[in-house]
């Protein structure tokens, strides 16, 4: 729920915007100073402790759930306001490094606002059945 494909800034704005990548927690998590933020030392960590980058082909399925909004941030958003937003959900198949890098991975984000834990438990159901059931002519040790 709400899963981080990447904790590199730069990543976080190209893909969400607004000032979701100014989220405070994220120079503590590196112990960066203001003026270190774009510093080659910098930009490693980031690059290091992003899920995304390593994404292979021999990795499991991926579920993922969001509650934010999908839409656009708003204009009078704060540092760090959708930092869980749902376009990450999708940058593990769409950013991995190389076509065959990419895993299988489904998510979704919240339509039914009454009750958006029911989606999720359906949405995940759905997905555990169709990656754990046995295929024709598969296997099944």
């Amino acid at each position: 729920m709400g899963a981080q494909s990447s904790y590199d800034p730069r990543f976080i704005k190209a893909l969400i915007g607004g000032r979701a990548h100014e989220h405070p927690a994220l120079p503590e998590l590196y112990g960066l100073g203001p003026d270190e933020l774009d510093s080659p030392r910098a930009i490693k960590m980031y690059e290091e402790a992003s899920p995304i980058n390593y994404v292979t082909a021999d990795d499991p399925p991926v579920f993922l759930y969001y509650q934010e909004p999908k839409g656009p941030l708003p204009a009078d958003a704060k540092p760090g306001d959708g930092i869980h937003h749902p376009q990450v959900r999708r940058s593990p198949e769409r950013q991995a490094r190389r076509p065959q890098d990419r895993v299988a991975c489904s998510s979704t984000a919240t339509t039914t606002p009454d009750n958006p834990m029911a989606a999720m438990y359906r949405d995940m159901a759905d997905f555990f059945v169709s990656h754990l059931t046995p295929k024709k002519g598969r296997s099944k040790d």
